[in-house]
């Protein structure tokens, strides 16, 4: 704090770990109920079928991914349900989740605990308000100035639907301190007309499920509108730096950012920093985005253009407080298979690109793409509308990239970006308007290994400049 540097928290609000102390060794009354039943026998220590009343909430497999009941201050978890009377919870463990087994009589109540997928419990309505205080005193007592409130469906194991969920968020902020009140970031997954006046942003779409661009975009683009329209804030949602992240990807995500002008949640670690051999231009290239995006250094029809995913920018500094914004068309889904063919048939793959730009040198990459990390490519060519054919001095191992910049600069990169080799290759010149590139090489691979090549042209620049 004394460096100008804030601590923020993500939790994942009411969901309740199987090794807390709410749940173990005595679990707590107020963890969520799904449904209740009666113990129809007495139940000695070392039973494993459960003889019960009505089968009926516990046969339901929708949220209920523990398996576990209650019975006094016993945790049970159970395997499957009898098919017929007497219904019975079958091959039960015993004081589960570092509970005690105990005895139980007939007509006991037996109740299934709510959970999540993430193999946690949830709270009934107390005991959310009973987290949130907890979570508000540690803010007070730490100074912690952010928090992601992930999750906050959860609390409609309420019963209370959306109410829950406001219930949870205003026991914590009631509960704050002045002080923390005065500065603090709380962003969330979701939000309501109550929560607008606490929170500072919603701020999602996952980096987990898909790559860098493909990771719930249509998602993330929809919620610019809907911030848009409720007067939030905008936030792309969270993106993840990987040690294979290249600069183009993080360029993309920035021009994105400075299209709607919309913060967004970057992870990324020290390992990943050091492992990725851009990692210091990618930060270096964040910094001089969003030095530019704050200080609206963008036109509007500039930002209209980079809302558009299909177009993509690069931002390169030219003096102090001025960039050159250079308009680039891309065509990224380009692959070329191992393929088996008949003796003496062609092996080449033919690719279509345009460039709406001036005449320059083509930039592209070309990278191999394998499961098994010996396979390699050699005997590289490419060769641009018949009349211009180039032989790649090259051979590329699994995960490897060659990429030409169209500046004079080629080089080999292995899987992470790190520098193997810097070559001399010969330009192809691309000119204006639609063209036809071929390319072959030579597998030393398996069936389903490819080579996949980007290509890309870059229009003349606007200049960007902050106004003083």
């Amino acid at each position: 704090e004394k460096q100008g540097v804030h601590v923020g928290l993500h939790t994942l609000s009411n969901f309740i770990t199987t090794n807390d102390a709410y749940v173990t060794p005595v679990p707590d009354r107020r963890l969520a109920q799904a449904g209740l039943s009666t113990v129809n026998e007495d139940i000695n220590l070392d039973q494993t079928d459960v003889t019960i009343e009505s089968p009926n909430i516990f046969r339901q497999s929708d949220n209920n991914n523990l398996k576990t009941v209650r019975i006094g201050d016993e945790l049970i978890q159970y395997t499957s349900v009898s098919d017929t009377t007497p219904w019975k919870l079958m091959a039960c463990k015993r004081g589960a989740w570092g509970t005690s087994a105990a005895t139980h009589s007939k007509g006991d109540t037996i109740a299934l605990l709510a959970d999540h997928g993430y193999k946690v419990f949830l709270t009934d309505a107390d005991l959310s308000k009973e987290v949130a205080f907890n979570i508000a005193r540690l803010y007070n007592q730490t100074g912690l100035r952010q928090i992601s409130f992930d999750g906050l469906e959860g609390n409609r194991s309420t019963a209370m639907g959306n109410y829950g969920e406001i219930l949870f968020t205003n026991e914590w902020y009631q509960n704050l301190s002045d002080e923390i009140k005065q500065h603090y970031i709380a962003d969330a997954s979701r939000t309501s007309h109550y929560f607008w006046h606490m929170y500072t942003r919603m701020n999602w779409g996952e980096p987990w499920y898909a790559g860098f661009r493909e990771s719930q975009t249509e998602y993330r683009l929809k919620n610019q509108k809907y911030f848009s329209r409720n007067m939030m804030p905008g936030m792309l949602g969270w993106f993840s730096m990987r040690n294979t992240t290249s600069l183009e990807d993080i360029e993309w995500m920035l021009a994105r950012s400075a299209g709607f002008n919309a913060g967004f949640a970057f992870v990324v670690s020290r390992e990943v920093l050091n492992s990725n051999g851009l990692g210091k231009e990618i930060l270096n290239q964040v910094k001089n985005w969003e030095f530019a995006r704050l200080h609206n250094a963008f036109t509007s029809e500039q930002k209209d253009q980079m809302k558009d995913i299909s177009k993509e920018f690069h931002l390169e500094p030219n003096g102090e407080n001025s960039w050159k914004l250079y308009p680039e068309h891309v065509s990224l889904k380009n692959a070329h298979p191992n393929k088996t063919r008949q003796p003496g048939e062609p092996t080449h793959s033919g690719f279509e690109f345009s460039n709406p730009y001036h005449e320059q040198p083509l930039a592209y990459t070309l990278k191999l793409v394998s499961d098994y990390y010996q396979d390699s490519v050699s005997d590289m060519y490419l060769e641009l509308d018949v009349t211009q054919t180039i032989h790649l001095p090259v051979s590329l191992k699994a995960g490897q990239v060659l990429k030409i910049y169209g500046d004079g600069r080629a080089i080999h990169f292995n899987e992470r970006w790190n520098i193997i080799n810097e070559l001399e290759i010969p330009d192809l010149k691309i000119a204006p308007g639609d063209h036809t590139i071929e390319f072959d090489c030579k597998f030393n691979a398996g069936e389903k290994a490819e080579v996949r090549l980007e290509f890309r042209c870059s229009g003349k620049p606007d200049t960007i400049t902050i106004k003083k």
